[in-house]
């Protein structure tokens, strides 16, 4: 059974023969397409099955225009909003006998008013509300007032049994009407005075005119210039190649997201949010709010991540690109990203040993796809707890390609600006001179965070515990590595062994020259048991790449200056 997002509920039967699911729908027992709330989209009007726009009895002024064109059945939107924060002089106007679903529950109802007028004035007094209902048995009669903030679709059709009448009133902007001058008062002296005044007004609607003609011709040519600029990003997207990824409209993942209601992280170029397609997938928006990330950054990640397909790379769904707005769609993870599970910041319980280890070894295997076994190789240069996702069985995907850049196989190293989270840079950064091998040493940080359960920056800890690489050069010499593993008694007398052996391919990992760090097929091998570990670590060499800040807050705000969104 499932309840549909127009508000239609289904029951799928499964025909063995078709090998298909047959929906039947159930509690519509008078088989009426109009009786769902969203089957026309807010403020959409619908009759025998077709949707349209509110238009009043008589009146051909148009008030709310189709959200698009296209697809009637995705709602309509006001011509002119009325909003409370802008309040303009509004009235309600009367549009017909609509009907609304809200009449099956009488509690929906303002209770305390049974009369249209009170209704309307109620209406009237109140910024928030949209619309009224009213609802009576006849004219003469007391009925149900509905004061409505956002509206859903509306009914024409009304059910054969009914026996009520039906009133709509919708608030929109009063039209102003300029009055009529008064007229002269025969000649004279008066006469003479308001001929002149007549002119003079004249003249200045006349200049009026044509400088609002010439701003109106400037903005026309100024908007058709940025809309040509617009049309050429967006044919960057159409060139992309082998382009997989759906191509969504803004409407359908407005939709989709109940209007972008539900956050589920925020980063230094947007948010991310929830939602759930109409065939009831879950997908993960990601809104581009900010101009930080320009077209050239959107189409890198659309076509990086849209042309690689890994077991441990999060799978784009689709993307958008209308005008100002643009999001890319991924695949959703239940549990969300790493840094909620191992920082012990938020209720969650604490990952066992074997689920911390599988994640360390999902994200070398994404790492290794990128950097070994793409026909270009894919340095992410971002790779931290935030942008690593788990789905419902705990398995690492590497997110977020924003500050990604491809690699020719002929190069060893390019030359690029700085990129990526403090903390997690690697110190080559310092020269621009920078490979996939930045990666790795942004790697090997977060495989001490996982295994250390905590910030390689954290400003909570005592003064000489606050740099997690410090003490790890500090303590490595001393064979005292076990002091740093984040494990219960039991496991650390069972694991503990395999945790310090980890965090010595974390080392290796985070050696100062970039040419003495393993490729992560090296890595992957090394974590899995098949390889030895390199025994000649440079750990005098080491260098922890940290902002000087004063205070964590201010780290993570930094942070957000140089990072996509988590």
């Amino acid at each position: 059974m499932k309840l549909e997002f127009d508000g239609r509920l289904n029951i799928y039967d499964w025909n063995a023969g078709g090998s298909e699911w047959v929906p039947e729908e159930l509690a519509n027992e008078h088989s009426d397409q109009c009786l769902y709330p969203l089957v026309c989209g807010t403020l959409g009007v619908c009759k025998n099955g077709q949707c349209s726009c509110p238009l009043p009895p008589g009146d051909k002024t148009e008030y709310f225009k189709p959200s698009d064109a296209q697809l009637p059945n995705l709602g309509c939107e006001e011509v002119t909003p009325v909003s409370c924060n802008e309040p303009t002089p509004s009235s309600l106007v009367y549009f017909r006998n609509y009907s609304y679903f809200a009449y099956v529950d009488s509690s929906a109802a303002v209770g305390n008013i049974i009369n249209v007028n009170a209704c309307l004035e109620a209406c009237s007094n109140n910024c928030s509300c949209k619309a009224v209902f009213y609802n009576s048995q006849n004219e003469n009669s007391s009925g149900n007032c509905y004061l409505l903030e956002q509206v859903f679709s509306i009914r024409v059709d009304t059910l054969p049994e009914r026996t009520y009448i039906s009133k709509a009133f919708f608030k929109v902007p009063k039209t102003f009407q300029p009055q009529a001058p008064p007229e002269s008062q025969g000649g004279g002296e008066q006469g003479k005075k308001y001929k002149i005044a007549r002119s003079i007004i004249g003249i200045a609607v006349a200049l009026l005119a044509v400088a609002v003609f010439l701003a109106g011709t400037i903005m026309f040519l100024l908007r058709r210039r940025r809309e040509e600029e617009e049309d050429e990003e967006e044919d960057e997207l159409e060139q992309v190649p082998g382009m997989a990824p759906r191509r969504f409209s803004y409407e359908e993942l407005k939709m989709a997201t109940e209007d972008f209601q539900t956050i589920l992280g925020q980063g230094g170029f947007g948010s991310v949010f929830m939602g759930i397609l109409n065939d009831g997938t879950r997908i993960a928006v990601k809104r581009l709010d900010n101009v930080g990330q320009g077209m050239k950054e959107f189409v890198a990640e659309v076509q990086t991540i849209g042309s690689i397909h890994h077991w441990n790379l999060v799978r784009l769904v689709g993307f958008c690109a209308r005008k100002l707005h643009r999001l890319l769609v991924y695949e959703y993870m239940s549990n969300g990203s790493l840094d909620r599970w191992i920082f012990h910041e938020n209720d969650n319980p604490k990952l066992d040993w074997k689920t911390r280890q599988n994640v360390i070894i999902g994200t070398s295997k994404g790492l290794c796809y990128l950097h070994e076994e793409c026909s270009q190789r894919i340095a992410h240069f971002d790779i931290k707890p935030q942008n690593i996702l788990l789905d419902e069985n705990y398995n690492a995907k590497i997110s977020d390609f924003g500050l990604s850049k491809l690699i020719s196989r002929d190069e060893s190293q390019v030359v690029t600006t700085m990129r990526g989270t403090p903390g997690y840079l690697a110190p080559e950064w310092l020269s621009a001179s920078i490979s996939e091998k930045a990666d790795v040493y942004s790697f090997g940080v977060v495989v001490m965070e996982v295994v250390c359960g905590r910030r390689n920056l954290d400003f909570s800890q005592p003064e000489g515990s606050r740099y997690l690489l410090k003490q790890l050069q500090s303590l490595a010499p001393e064979n005292q590595l076990l002091d740093l593993v984040d494990m219960t008694d039991e496991e650390r007398a069972c694991y503990g062994e395999e945790a310090v052996r980890v965090m010595r391919i974390a080392m290796w990992c985070l050696q100062n020259d970039d040419t003495r760090r393993p490729r992560m097929s090296s890595v992957v091998k090394a974590l899995e048991g098949t390889m030895e570990l390199d025994g000649d670590i440079e750990l005098g060499l080491f260098h922890a790449t940290v902002p000087q800040l004063v205070s964590q807050t201010e780290s993570e705000s930094q942070s957000l200056l140089v990072s996509a969104p988590r």
